[in-house]
């Protein structure tokens, strides 16, 4: 709005269609920003935030538009025409895009939501113009003259039964015309500003033109058309409901892919346009016989749009009509009428300089400074026209064949004048610019699916030349794009494995190398395209973006290896720069992208697991056999809801009690326990154990003491023994045959401290020991005859974190980089007694003097280790393909984790493991074991169910 507000004061402005133009593409890119900043901000609120940006957008656009066109109707009324208008143009394919996601969200009734829009997306295919012609609120145009001229019109094209509608505005001013092409009733539609502003011969120009796009548009072609449309609305209706019931992992991945397929489909349709409308332009003259009638017409819907009529090169490559000035060449070279003469020489000196540019009939001359001057001409011209930015000083700029190029800075009282001379000449000028074989509309989509799926798999690096490409998708950076993509999805290949039971990563990846071989394919195909002056500069942000990440892990804490793994962007933008190098148009460039890539491909093996296999010693790798995986299918024994999202979920020995945790707003967490399908006692604690069947030992730690509580749930649910010790944050370890428990955890002093007894004895014993570090991030894990086993994820520092380069830290590697140390405590020292690269989860056990289990993921398999911290020993005794990160204590030998999202149980020694899939509709959040039972805990949005099942 406040643009425009700047413009609408200079309405007088010989270049205000070049101005209008600016603010266009500058509103454009805003508007762009905005909306990408919301879906990677705000995902979940799009569907009322978008309209919401749309609306906004529209009335910031409504001053302008009166003084521009001094229209009368409401904001209201240009409100609602607009969001007709978007509707009617746009509704159906937007419908079709969200088709897919609108079934998803409907979870297991996705079939019934897909089915009623899918037939919803039949019907308005099969009634297109009808339904176009309902939401515009048409009519039939009255004027006898025209109605007339438009039934022979209709009769020489071969045509039947073509409707002619006027759409009326009601104080709106909008000049445009639409052929409606449809097998039973086609119909030509134009404004109303049209029939008012245009004589009869100018608008007999412009029907003529419409039909000439329903001549073209005959039943053989419109019948291929509907047979894809018709294949998309089934493709996207059943996208939901399949993918559920047989690679739900993949949805997420089928949502990226899936715009860009519909994308492909559009545009194959209008790859073609501009040679159609050139044809139509034509088509139309033979139509009426009077060309200068359709030039006419041409002429005063660009004046009164504000159009410029000459166009940059680039405009003019992906807009799917030529400029005005082509059109016109076109129509007169057809019709043979010779160009105007421009009489006497017309000169024009530059603001503050001495360049100047003479226009003669046959040729312009440009004057530099005095030194030289170039004859040039208009054949040997492919651009000529006045650039003018929103504000600023006009410039008459001249391109010729071999893409030299001249700019001349006007004076103020020669734009009128200089535009007067190029309406005279542009006719005159050489072949315009092929369109780009890849439409650069598509190549921005492909780069912003490309970033959304990276996001989503944590590969931020890509936002960068991503963001780059959607700037200017030059071949180069569309390559650089591309490559990046590939080189992502490569990465999580590399680091997440796809398990048996599918890894939405590794499909993300899969959209992501999708995205990436299209980005690719894009560049190859306009690898001819002429440079924009600004690829350079943006270049230059990607090599300096590439340098930052290779100094980063240069002098960065830690080893290379670890470095480069954690450091995802030294391979991604090398990779990416590799290959912008390899489209550069110098062949020095292109050999220099031969080192770059190797650089790039050697960082990408040196993080790789086969590297830390083979030649990188590292105590967590290790070989080790697999794990036999149990899907459990079997019928419950039992299940029962219950009103809460549960975060903690314990079963006693037998199976028949059950604990779950919940937390509320203020992170306390309530132990809900009893009798399984009974109601439930609540208890104000953070840990339970069962003792044995029915009786239940909490843990609630305080801000200075932990305190102990016994319960028997079989005698009303009432404290039957308690006892506090001072202890801060401490963990809880029971041996149930001898009822002794162990609480390990720190004191006020920032001691580690092991505080034990037995239940019903309020004498404690404590034994302490200093801590080995200084560190937030530091477990006690478990005691052993008065060794200590604590994990450490030191976080290692780097110079690169320091601000301001700390900005761009969250783009170049995701996540703060840590390394896990394993620390030995006793009385008489502390000691690292192995770190490592991998990602490393350990867990103690709630049984006193079982071994801590640690499981360690190197970026495709996570390996089981019991860990002895007496000996210094680390046992390997499993492994399973994929990610595995431990959130349970162990119990009789079973430790409790996730495997690629989803709850899994795992009993290293025997190279057992567990899973329960999740139901449609509910999301599985716990698993717990008994000696004969398994307990799993799934919340749907609303409550939460347990459910009891045999052990296998």
């Amino acid at each position: 709005m406040w643009w425009g507000r700047a413009i609408s004061r200079h309405l007088d402005d010989p270049a205000l269609p070049e101005r209008l133009l600016a603010n266009r593409v500058r509103k454009g890119v805003v508007l762009g920003f905005s909306f990408g900043l919301l879906a990677a901000t705000a995902p979940d609120r799009l569907a009322w935030a978008l309209p919401l940006l749309v609306v906004a957008r529209t009335a910031a656009a409504y001053p302008l538009r009166k003084a521009l066109y001094n229209e009368t109707w409401s904001l209201f009324a240009y409100l609602s025409f607009s969001g007709r208008l978007i509707v009617a143009i746009f509704g159906f394919w937007i419908l079709i895009a969200l088709l897919p996601t609108l079934a998803m969200l409907a979870g297991s009734r996705d079939w019934i939501v897909a089915g009623a829009l899918g037939a919803i997306a039949v019907l308005w295919s099969a009634w297109y113009s009808r339904i176009l012609r309902i939401v515009l609120r048409t009519k039939p145009v009255d004027t006898p003259v025209l109605v007339s001229r438009f039934t022979q019109l209709v009769k020489d094209c071969g045509l039947s039964d073509v409707k002619l509608e006027q759409v009326p505005l009601g104080g709106g001013m909008f000049a445009n015309a639409v052929a409606l092409p449809s097998i039973h009733r086609p119909a030509v539609v134009v404004t109303d500003t049209v029939i008012a502003r245009f004589d009869d011969d100018e608008t007999t120009a412009i029907l003529a033109h419409e039909l000439a796009h329903l001549e073209y548009y005959n039943k053989r072609r419109l019948r291929k058309i509907n047979a894809i449309t018709y294949t998309l609305i089934v493709a996207g209706a059943l996208l939901s409901p399949v993918l559920r019931l047989t690679l739900p992992q993949a949805m997420t991945a089928a949502l990226v892919i899936w715009p860009a397929a519909l994308m492909a489909a559009m545009l194959s349709r209008l790859r073609h346009r501009q040679k159609h409308e050139t044809s139509s332009d034509l088509r139309a003259v033979a139509l009426t016989g009077d060309g200068e009638a359709l030039i006419r017409a041409l002429i005063k819907l660009h004046a009164f749009a504000r159009l410029p009529r000459r166009w940059d090169t680039e405009l003019e490559r992906r807009a799917t009509h030529p400029s005005l000035a082509r059109r016109i060449q076109a129509i007169r070279a057809a019709s043979g009428t010779a160009p105007a003469s421009l009489g006497e020489a017309a000169t024009f000196t530059g603001a503050g300089t001495t360049e100047s540019i003479s226009f003669h009939d046959e040729r312009l001359e440009w004057n530099e400074r005095g030194s030289a001057t170039h004859a040039i001409n208009y054949g040997q011209l492919s651009e000529l026209r006045i650039a003018a930015r929103t504000s600023g000083t006009p410039r008459l700029v001249a391109v010729d064949a071999g893409k030299r190029r001249w700019e001349l800075s006007l004076q103020p009282g020669d734009v009128a004048r200089a535009q007067a001379i190029l309406d005279i000449v542009d006719v005159r000028l050489g072949k315009a610019a092929e369109p780009s074989a890849v439409p650069l509309s598509s190549v921005r989509l492909l780069a912003w699916l490309a970033i959304a799926a990276a996001i989503c798999i944590g590969q931020y690096s890509i936002l960068i030349v991503g963001l780059l490409a959607m700037a200017q998708p030059a071949s180069q950076l569309a390559a650089a794009a591309g490559v990046s993509a590939l080189a992502a999805a490569a990465l999580t290949w590399r680091d997440h494995a796809l398990s048996a039971n599918g890894d939405s990563e590794a499909w993300l990846a899969l959209a992501l190398l999708v995205c990436g071989v299209l980005l690719i394919g894009a560049a190859f195909a306009n690898r001819h395209d002429p440079a924009r002056p600004a690829l350079r500069k943006l270049l230059v942000v990607l090599a300096a973006s590439t340098a930052l990440a290779w100094a980063a892990v240069a002098i960065s804490e830690g080893d290379v290896i670890r470095s480069v793994r954690e450091w995802p962007a030294v391979t991604v933008l090398a990779l990416a720069c590799a290959g912008a190098l390899a489209f550069a148009r110098p062949r020095a460039a292109r050999w220099a992208s031969v080192p770059v890539a190797l650089a790039g491909l050697f960082s990408g093996f040196l993080g790789s697991a086969s590297f830390a296999d083979r030649i990188a010693h590292d105590p967590f790798v290790a070989s080790a056999r697999a794990v036999a995986m149990s899907t459990l299918t079997a019928s419950p024994l039992m299940e029962f809801p219950v009103e809460f999202e549960s975060s903690f979920l314990c079963l006693s020995p037998k199976g028949r009690y059950v604990a779950l945790g919940s937390e509320d707003a203020s992170d306390l967490r309530t132990i809900h326990a009893g009798l399984a399908g009974r109601p439930l006692a609540d208890f104000m604690a953070d840990d339970a154990v069962f003792v044995e069947e029915g009786r239940l030992l909490l843990l609630e730690r305080q801000p200075h003491a932990s305190v102990l509580r016994l319960v028997n749930l079989d005698a009303g649910d009432h404290d039957v023994w308690s006892l506090s010790v001072p202890l801060w944050w401490a963990d809880l370890a029971i041996d149930r045959s001898s009822e002794q428990w162990r609480l390990l955890g720190w004191n006020a002093a920032g001691k580690i401290v092991s505080a034990e007894g037995h239940l019903g004895d309020d004498t404690v014993r404590q034994a302490e020991w200093q801590s080995p570090a200084d560190s937030d991030d530091l477990d006690a894990l478990g005691v052993s005859g008065g060794v200590v086993f604590a994990l450490e994820n030191h976080r290692l520092h780097s110079l690169i974190e320091s601000e301001p380069l700390s900005t761009w830290v969250p783009f170049l590697r995701p996540g703060s980089r840590t390394e896990p140390r394993l620390w030995r405590v006793d009385d008489s020292a502390r000691s690292v007694f192995a770190t490592s690269r991998t990602d490393l989860s350990c867990r103690g056990s709630v049984l006193m003097d079982e071994p801590a289990t640690c499981a360690a993921f190197d970026g495709t398999t996570t390996r089981f280790f019991n860990v002895e911290p007496r000996a210094r020993r680390l046992t390997a005794l499993a492994s399973i393909a994929g990610r595995v990160t431990l959130h349970g204590e162990g119990d009789r030998g079973w430790v409790a984790g996730w495997w690629n999202r989803a709850p899994v149980l795992v009993r290293a020694a025997t190279r057992e493991a567990v899973r329960i899939p999740a139901r449609t509709g509910e999301r599985l959040e716990q698993l717990a074991i008994g000696n004969a039972v398994i307990a799993a805990v799934s919340w749907n949005e609303r409550q939460s169910t347990v459910r009891l099942y045999p052990r296998p």
